[in-house]
């Protein structure tokens, strides 16, 4: 992973190590001033590393586990102040999530069937929106809001087939 940051000016490339087999996904928390970035490591968990200073410096990477479906990269969100969710297509095609509001959660199954890397977006506290490539090629997705998760559904469209990420907004 390589990063480039902004102060006045661009900065030179640096390597942030690792060995990724996914497109990186990143969430700012703005109470903590920290970013996390999370990969699809080599052994096909999700890995993370941290900054608190703006990527002057790193942690290490840290493995969080589980597995991702292979071909799939994570998808993270910020909510409120602190808490930092990710979002991943699980062996089974299921979607899986878990968040950190001070310690990891434990992994949960939200279902579904999908066939590429999530999206996700927190548009407003207390509500998480995240999307996917359904079985069937359309676009399906599921919100969290007031305190419950929504049922699947579709929003139709035909997305092509090997797209991956369908893109991100984070708040």
């Amino acid at each position: 992973l390589y990063q480039k940051s902004y102060n006045s000016a661009w900065s030179g490339w640096q390597s942030l190590g690792g060995k990724l087999t996914s497109s990186p996904a990143a969430a700012a928390a703005s109470g903590s001033n920290r970013i996390d970035v999370f990969v699809r490591g080599t052994d096909g968990a999700l890995w993370t590393m941290s900054t608190t200073n703006g990527g002057t410096s790193w942690s290490n990477w840290s493995k969080i586990a589980g597995q991702l479906l292979a071909g799939t990269g994570p998808a993270a969100y910020a909510w409120g102040d602190a808490q930092i969710g990710v979002f991943v297509t699980g062996t089974n095609k299921a979607l899986y999530h878990i968040w950190n509001d001070g310690a990891w959660s434990s992994w949960q199954s939200l279902g579904g069937t999908l066939t590429s890397s999530p999206a996700a977006t927190s548009p407003a506290s207390g509500v998480i929106d995240v999307y996917g490539r359904g079985n069937d090629g359309a676009l399906w997705s599921r919100e969290y809001k007031n305190n419950a998760w929504s049922s699947w559904s579709s929003l139709s469209g035909r997305l092509t087939s090997g797209t991956g990420q369908i893109g991100r907004a984070h708040v």
